[in-house]
């Protein structure tokens, strides 16, 4: 009957048109550009697609290939020549003890940028000036739906009412729930300032992203699609808007995380110190309160396992369950366009039907049945965008963890299901530590940011939470005297784990610290007025929250000119923290030395890296804005 129900709700759903690709067309207009680079440097080039206003090639052969994304001279660009700048694809913590010929192979496509004639199409502008303004229809989709079955008497009864609904709290328990959520909005607003989060100071470009509304984004459409309408409403204050929509995404974390708790049967004592710990837990609270795609796709996931676990617990009733299993499938989707990184954590959401109370067979049905239609919503809503993304850059730099560990969840669940099978005095038990063994196994095989920072790293790994939370919920429930020991458990785990990171998850890097200090100063610029900056040092990068269309920003690269240019007199040149790295000093001391600057304000920050591999001095590193005389 589930299986009926589920197949007829995907049939209704259908598939929404995407846009086609462009690989095919991208790789014959760019044949005899690839060809005549590949003659003259001796290196082997292959065109694989074009979003808008970029090219991304593929330089060399075997392992020491690598890909290459060209597009417009920017302060992202790694190297430029011209009007056109190239950047490698990937993880390179140091590009100088990468392999010679991954080095020569990148220098080869650099060395053909002078190209202009047969490269025109690929020098579309990267922000359209008029972004596409849609709202985000799956996120819509979801909540109607997640919302209409919360509304559905769980029995039949002459009037429905709140205190019979699927939720199966009662007015009370939904109250306290709302209450929660907005405790924990306030509570971060008032404790925690709003922040950049992302690493190597490149918060920014996500907020740029959506405000011009890129739909060719590289790491996927669904940031634009979740923020661009919003920025779109609020043109002059679009970061301010994004950043308060993750803070209300954020918040329904908590609340989410009770629902979980309770579903995995343990004691409501037990589930509302879920809530309290994830309502201060530092570093969700961080994500919040900043532009962070790892805490949007933490909170799009968490909703998504609750709604799933609270209709698991009906019985009787498939098509809540099939109904749930949409609204789930929804979310994992739109957090699936977001970011890859979502991914694996997205195809672990359905086992936490394995860890609720019941018997084993029904559970393993649930379990199947929601991961066919969790996948089958990704596949039907997102699947071809998800595809232009796995065969871009990005796909092709995780290509080989992500197909290994994607088969890792369902083949542990099938040895651990036969050892439940063998051992039935705790079946129940078994599978739910099964369901957390398959998580944490995912999650072993592919610790994606492994090499960042604890905050960094902790925030992928947070996404994973909701099947964990559920194994462990449903692992104190076997214990007898329940009552006490479950919450106890619950609060001595979180406190520690909150206490064990809590240097790291309260240190902010230096690029957030000068971030923050730019959204102050910069209410002092005229609009019109002309702004000077190294924004790129080598592999280092601090992009100001500058918006080009108020302000004429000029970010330089390192490299990127043969000549360092001369400040505009009039304009205004801020000193960034770049400018203290070996990379960064000489061009800013030649910039300084080629122009009289007068301080308009100046401020001293602690040399705190946000990468491991890109260290910044120990001493304290002074920053400034300053007027061109």
């Amino acid at each position: 009957m589930l299986l009926r129900c589920l197949l007829l709700i995907l049939l209704c759903v259908g598939t929404p048109r995407e846009a086609q690709g462009q690989g095919g067309a991208c790789a014959r207009s760019h044949d005899d550009w690839s060809r005549r680079c590949s003659e003259r440097t001796g290196v082997p080039l292959q065109v694989l697609h074009c979003p808008p206003g970029r090219v991304v090639v593929r330089a060399g052969s075997g392992t020491t290939a690598v890909l290459v994304e060209v597009s417009s001279a920017s302060e992202h660009s790694f190297q430029s020549a011209g009007t056109l700048g190239a950047s490698p694809v990937g993880e390179f913590p140091d590009w100088n003890q990468e392999p010679r010929e991954r080095q020569e192979a990148f220098a080869a496509v650099v060395s053909c940028l002078d190209d202009l004639s047969l490269l025109r199409e690929s020098r579309a502008p990267l922000r359209p000036p008029q972004a596409p303004r849609r709202p985000p229809w799956l996120l819509l989709a979801a909540v109607s739906m997640l919302g209409f079955l919360s509304l559905i008497p769980r029995r039949s009864r002459p009037r429905a009412s709140l205190h019979n609904t699927w939720l199966g709290l009662g007015l009370e328990g939904a109250l306290a729930l709302l209450i929660l959520a907005l405790l924990t909005l306030i509570g971060r607003r008032l404790l925690i300032p709003a922040r950049f989060f992302h690493q190597n100071g490149q918060g920014p470009l996500w907020v740029e992203a959506a405000a011009y509304g890129d739909l060719s984004f590289s790491y996927g459409p669904g940031y634009p699609e979740l923020f661009g309408w919003l920025a779109g409403a609020f043109p002059g204050a679009s970061e301010r808007a994004i950043f308060e929509a993750t803070a209300l995404l954020g918040a329904l974390v908590p609340p989410a995380g009770v629902l979980l708790a309770l579903s995995s049967g343990t004691t409501a004592g037990g589930a509302w110190v879920v809530g309290g710990c994830l309502a201060l837990h530092p570093l969700l609270g961080r994500l919040s309160r900043g532009e962070s795609y790892l805490g949007v796709q933490i909170a799009l996931l968490t909703v998504a396992a609750a709604a799933l676990a609270r209709a698991g617990r009906i019985r009787g009733r498939p098509w809540l369950l099939a109904g749930a299993v949409v609204g789930a499938g929804l979310l994992v989707a739109q957090a699936a366009r977001v970011h890859p990184t979502s991914w694996l954590a997205g195809a672990t959401v359905p086992l936490v039907l394995l860890a609720q109370p019941g018997s084993v067979t029904g559970r393993g049905k649930r379990t199947v049945l929601a991961g066919a239609g969790v996948g089958g919503m990704v596949l039907l809503t997102s699947g071809q965008a998800l595809w232009g993304v796995y065969q871009g850059p990005l796909g092709q730099q995780w290509r080989p963890s992500s197909l290994v560990s994607l088969t890792f969840p369902w083949l542990g669940l099938v040895l651990c299901g036969g050892l439940a099978w063998r051992l039935r005095r705790h079946p129940g038990l078994l599978l739910a530590l099964a369901a957390g063994g398959a998580a944490l196994g995912v999650l072993q095989s592919a610790d994606m940011l492994r090499l960042n920072f604890p905050w960094i790293a902790d925030a992928y790994r947070l996404q994973f939470l909701p099947v964990l939370l559920a194994s462990g919920a449903a692992t104190l429930a076997t214990i007898r005297k329940r009552r006490f020991w479950a919450p106890a458990t619950l609060a001595t785990v979180g406190v520690a784990a909150v206490v064990f990171r809590w240097p790291e998850y309260t240190t902010v890097p230096t690029d957030v610290r000068e971030q923050a200090w730019a959204q102050g100063w910069r209410e002092t610029i005229p609009p019109g007025s002309s702004i000077t900056y190294l924004s790129r040092a080598g592999e280092r990068i601090v992009m100001l929250p500058l918006d080009r269309e108020r302000w004429h920003v000029q970010a330089l690269t390192t490299g990127q000119e043969t000549t360092v240019p001369r400040l505009p007199t009039g304009g205004y040149y801020y000193r960034s923290s770049l400018c203290s790295t070996p990379e960064g000093r000489p061009v800013c001391e030649a910039l300084e030395q080629g122009g009289s600057l007068e301080a308009v304000v100046e401020q001293v920050l602690p040399g705190i890296a946000s990468l491991p591999w890109l260290p910044l001095p120990r001493d304290p590193i002074r920053v400034g804005l300053y007027r061109v005389r």
